[in-house]
């Protein structure tokens, strides 16, 4: 497993514009299409963005940049990404709409309960 992060030396950005990060994903999906890797989404990285102040939560879905856009999608899923951890953490969801719009609901609660946390100092 390689967890793969967007910081360089001393925290330098490395993603520092669209083409930078379009360069990135289609250099890492060559590589997992050539290699037989498998992309595996984790539930807390689909809500760093909003957790970064990056977009609101409404907008999650619409960041491109996440693996939640992903999850709204569908037809974008490549043979190499496993979206299901990400479900399976929500409750055991299923890889259908279905499964989706409930994600989207407990992804909804789990930020919230975010915005308390920080709100109360944690």
């Amino acid at each position: 497993m390689y967890h793969i992060i967007n910081r360089g030396n001393y925290r330098q950005d490395l993603l520092i514009n669209e083409s930078a990060h379009q360069l990135f994903e289609t250099c890492l999906f060559e590589v997992c299409k050539k290699c037989g890797w498998i992309l595996e989404c984790q539930y807390y990285v689909n809500l760093y963005p909003v957790h970064a102040g990056i977009c609101s939560g409404k907008a999650r879905k619409d960041y491109r940049w996440s693996s939640f856009w992903y999850l709204y999608q569908t037809y974008k899923h490549h043979s190499y990404s496993d979206l299901s951890g990400t479900l399976e953490h929500a409750g055991g969801l299923k890889e259908a709409s279905a499964g989706h719009r409930k994600f989207m609901e407990y992804s909804d609660l789990a930020q919230l309960k975010c915005i308390r946390a920080k709100a109360i100092g944690f």
